[in-house]
């Protein structure tokens, strides 16, 4: 399929932004180079009262675009940073929703569009004999198209609304037969409106949903953790109040207790909120996801090609100094050289062949659709289900792209800490008011 990543070489010329240049995309988040940088606490006392800069530049306007707000649209022109790229959301549609036929159905659509626009715009409107055959099981053979056309229509009919298809769709029996009857006869796109439709309403939801989850920079099991270290050190913080009051000493000897008190406190807040105060307070940074770290044989099936000229990709990048004072020169490695398995043209070298003097690969069709003439789906893997949910406690972390995002995190980190001082600042004040015990 297309490669869905964001750009990750930009530069920032005085108030102007230039495009970035081209370069691979569809690769995996590089692991962050020291995973506890420790002198970036220096800088927490900066990041907690100037917050992340606003997306300048980003998607339709110079202003910060809040998560609740984020379009599909964007998404699917990968107008985002990680982790909203449109890589993300895919990684979130397979293993965690186990829909991403929505997406590839919506790629596909868009791309069998813009060829049958650019047709239609070149040769005129093709003319087709309407049939009275209604029977969606019934071949068609689109033979008013160009070839080109005719292969991905059938090609995209087989896999997405087809019974049992590769990739089938979840919709009505009613708007699949309707589908497969209108548009297998005409070709128009537009006779995919209704399918359309529903697809799009079902990824408009899945992504508020991957919106929500972004915001977390931890896994469930590092966010256990975290509870259970602001846990500790919230209760080690009561033993200066406890010493003090049966050990007949000042009560000056209390307040040692309070900070640690409040960071207990806050770092239980902040676990909640799906916020690991540690690598928070290290950085703006987030750990990999399980899908990230794990390397299974899972192929989308996808019908849009690895080597789509047309490959969505975000619109600007930025080379600028991160929120706490260090030139941020990782967008320029953001990714590895080693692309997603469903991304390898080699995992099925028989669907795959040059083509053109560029050199660029093109999925080859054949005539027929008989099963075994389709790339396998991840649908049909197992293997989607042997990744964990979480990745391990202590897994490594790479960088949070989305100034939307680290905005985000701010408010919550914030807010814990907040939270984490209204509880010293009442408990405290009971247990600094007990009189020492006899």
């Amino acid at each position: 399929m297309s490669t869905l990543a964001p750009s990750t070489i930009g530069a920032k010329k005085g108030n102007r932004l230039r495009k970035p240049l081209p370069t691979p995309a569809g690769l995996r988040p590089q692991k962050a180079k020291y995973q506890l940088p420790v002198w970036n606490l220096i800088y927490v006392p900066k990041r907690i009262f100037v917050p992340p800069k606003p997306s300048v530049g980003s998607v339709r306007s110079f202003k910060s675009t809040l998560l609740s707000e984020v379009r599909l649209d964007d998404v699917l022109a990968n107008k985002h940073l990680a982790p909203l790229s449109l890589k993300d959301f895919e990684g979130h549609l397979v293993y965690r929703e186990h829909s991403a036929e929505n997406l590839y159905f919506i790629l596909w659509l868009r791309e069998y569009t813009n060829e049958y626009n650019e047709f239609v715009k070149e040769k005129g409107a093709p003319t087709f004999t309407p049939t009275d055959n209604t029977d969606p099981n019934a071949t068609r053979t689109a033979t008013h198209l160009p070839e080109y056309l005719a292969q991905s229509l059938r090609r995209g009919l087989d896999a997405f609304f087809a019974p049992n298809g590769p990739l089938e769709l979840n919709l009505s029996a009613n708007t699949r037969a309707k589908t497969l009857v209108e548009a297998g006869n005409s070709g128009n796109p537009a006779d995919f409106e209704e399918a359309k439709a529903v697809v799009e309403d079902s990824l408009t939801h899945s992504l508020a949903v991957h919106c929500r989850n972004s915001i977390a920079n931890a896994g469930p099991r590092r966010l256990v953790f975290c509870f259970c270290l602001g846990l500790t050190i919230f209760l080690a913080s009561l033993i200066p109040f406890f010493v003090a009051i049966f050990g007949h000493h000042a009560r000056a000897w209390r307040a040692i207790g309070l900070p640690f008190m409040a960071f207990g406190a806050a770092v239980m807040f902040m676990a909640v909120a799906k916020i690991c105060g540690v690598i928070w307070l290290l950085g703006e940074d987030r750990q990999m996801q399980a899908w990230e770290l794990a390397s299974p044989t899972v192929t989308s099936g996808s019908l849009v090609s690895i080597g789509c000229p047309s490959t969505p990709r975000s619109s600007y990048s930025f080379d600028e100094e991160s929120s706490y004072g260090e030139k941020d020169h990782s967008m320029q490695s953001a990714n590895s050289s080693e692309p997603y398995p469903w991304e390898k043209e080699d995992a099925y070298p028989e669907f795959y062949s040059e083509a053109g003097d560029h050199g660029a690969s093109t999925v080859s069709f054949g005539n027929s659709t008989p099963a075994t003439s389709r790339p396998a789906s991840y649908t049909t893997k197992t293997s989607v289900s042997d990744i964990p949910y979480s990745p391990p406690v202590f897994g490594p972390v790479t960088k949070t792209f989305s100034p939307n995002v680290a905005r985000a995190q701010w408010w919550l980190a914030v807010r814990s800490l907040m939270n984490g001082c209204f509880v010293m600042a009442v408990l405290g004040a009971v247990l600094m008011a007990v009189p020492n015990q006899s």
